[in-house]
């Protein structure tokens, strides 16, 4: 991290102060982290929820499931298709909710 030398105060109105506490909070950054991004021309994005990081790692879950099914059809040499699309159903479902619920 770069190290900081100069230290700037300025004086901004009571609802810049609001934007600014808000755009903190949803962040998660600090407020002179928030100014930073500001300056920099980056994008601040909003924090992800608790829910959000709950429904990709059932994802998560679906897809290694999915991957060891096709592992053991490789080693046995037959295919379990029945297997595949239960889970690949699953699949769907959870990206289509989460399209529907952080998209």
């Amino acid at each position: 991290m770069e190290e900081r030398f100069i230290k700037k105060s300025f004086r901004i109105t009571a609802e810049e102060e609001w934007k600014l506490k808000e755009m903190s909070i949803k962040s998660g950054l600090s407020e002179s982290a928030v100014i930073r991004s500001c300056i920099a021309g980056t994008t601040i994005k909003e924090n992800n929820s608790k829910e959000f990081w709950i429904e990709l790692r059932k994802l998560n879950d679906t897809a290694d499931i999915i991957r060891k099914v096709a592992e053991k059809s490789l080693e046995d040499g037959e295919i379990y298709y029945n297997d595949l699309k239960i889970y690949y159903t699953h699949l769907k479902k959870f990206v289509d909710d989460a399209r529907k619920k952080f998209l």
